[in-house]
Parts: C-alpha cells; sequence; structure tokens
C-alpha cells in the first residue's frame, strides 16, 4: 500500500464516520432541553385526565396563555411560575 492509497482510504474512513455521527445526531439525539409538551386543543375532549394523570415533568397542563383557547383554569400557569412561594397576581 503507498502513502496516496494510505490516505484516500483514511479519508474515506473519516468522512464515513463523521457521517454517521451526524446522522446519529439528527436521528437520536441532540434534543434541545427547552422544548414542552403541548396539549392539542382541536383534539381535547374535556376530560380533565391531564390535569389529574400527567406524568411529566412539568405538567402537559402548563400552557402559554392564548386567549383563543384559554379555559380559564383554576390555576393558570400561564400566569404563575410553578413552585412560586406565593400563587398571587401581583406585580413582580
Amino acid at each position: 500500500m503507498n502513502r496516496f492509497d494510505f490516505l484516500k482510504q483514511s479519508v474515506g474512513k473519516g468522512l464515513a464516520l463523521l457521517l454517521g455521527w451526524m446522522g446519529g445526531m439528527s436521528v437520536f439525539g441532540a434534543r434541545r432541553k427547552n422544548t414542552v409538551w403541548q396539549i392539542d386543543p382541536d383534539k381535547c375532549v374535556q376530560c380533565e385526565h391531564c390535569a389529574t394523570s400527567c406524568v411529566l415533568t412539568p405538567s402537559a397542563v402548563k400552557c402559554v396563555q392564548s386567549y383563543p383557547i384559554c379555559g380559564y383554569c383554576r390555576l393558570c400557569f400561564g400566569y404563575f411560575q410553578p413552585n412560586a412561594p406565593a400563587l398571587t397576581s401581583a406585580a413582580e
């Protein structure tokens, strides 16, 4: 094996390894930590199982306030932060 064949094989294997790593990252991982679950308001049947049986942390019930789809919950996390010392509507 001469030097040219060695370099050609090395570059080919390096590119294959790089493409494999990039494909693996796109398929299996690199999830953002700031992604959230969202309940589809068009599929919701108002059973309230999401509020009582959610196993996600934070709960899937936590919403981003949207007036057109707002259900006016008893405790809206669109306004209150989880684990706050006091749940009031006072100014921050």
